[in-house]
């Protein structure tokens, strides 16, 4: 069916993209604690989106990226750590299509040699809203809690965004424009879909949080944010997918 293609000794792989009409999500489980909860295509696109290749007929959670910020300490400090962890597992949701008489899954950790524990991590929170009618639109049930390193919105026609924090406006532009900036910063927009804004606060290589964009020196906590969206579509479904990056005591 093109879905698959052949290794040695014969082995059939499902390939990357097409891994979604057998696993349809997956998620990343701390000690017994969802982290990280994304279909199995929002996972992929993501992955492309940082310049994450793991490989044909491959797709998983890559912690943190060796591209994805400008120094060692930093790639060091949000790697995901193992050693004070009671249990890590990834769970994958099936679809109907997977045949467990024929069909298998093989996972492959990557691991460096010297033990470290958990300490910064990154989690992830879900809303879904729907907009009625053509035009702007004020959205500010976020799950805003600390340290937000990105806001995925993922719905049709939404043309502009503006991105407020305690008053102050950090986004107002078109989506093209915004994907012309990231395009810039070296994030890859071709895997995101037209529908599909990709706030990026960790873009440009350092490990910016939303709460202190505009105080560097010190994060703020439960600062207010407020996003105002246009749309042009009569009735609009948004997710609302936010990355948070936090101490691992704090959220696991």
């Amino acid at each position: 069916m093109g879905d698959t293609f052949q290794i040695v000794g014969g082995v059939h792989v499902v390939l990357d993209d097409k891994i979604y009409k057998y696993i349809e999500n997956v998620k990343l489980v701390a000690n017994g604690a969802t982290m990280q909860d994304y279909s199995t295509q929002e996972l992929l696109a993501k992955n492309e989106f940082h310049g994450l290749d793991l490989g044909r007929g491959e797709i998983g959670f890559h912690l943190p990226g060796e591209n994805m910020y400008r120094e060692q300490k930093f790639r060091d400090l949000l790697a995901l750590g193992t050693s004070n962890l009671r249990g890590l597992k990834v769970i994958l949701k099936q679809t109907a299509l997977f045949d467990n008489a024929t069909m298998h899954v093989q996972s492959t950790p990557h691991y460096v040699m010297q033990e470290r524990p958990a300490t910064y991590v990154l989690t992830t929170e879900r809303v879904v809203k729907t907009f009625s009618g053509v035009g702007k639109h004020t959205f500010i049930d976020l799950p805003d809690g600390d340290d937000i390193q990105f806001i995925w919105m993922i719905g049709n026609g939404i043309s502009d965004v503006m991105l407020e924090v305690d008053g102050e406006a950090l986004i107002d532009c078109s989506l093209n424009q915004y994907k012309g900036y990231l395009t810039s910063v070296g994030r890859n927009n071709s895997a995101l879909m037209s529908n599909q804004w990709f706030i990026d606060f960790h873009a440009e290589g350092e490990p910016m949080s939303l709460a202190a964009l505009d105080q560097p020196v010190e994060v703020r906590r439960g600062a207010r944010i407020k996003i105002d969206l246009t749309t042009t579509n009569a009735e609009t479904e948004i997710q609302f997918v936010v990355g948070h990056v936090g101490p691992y005591q704090k959220v696991r």
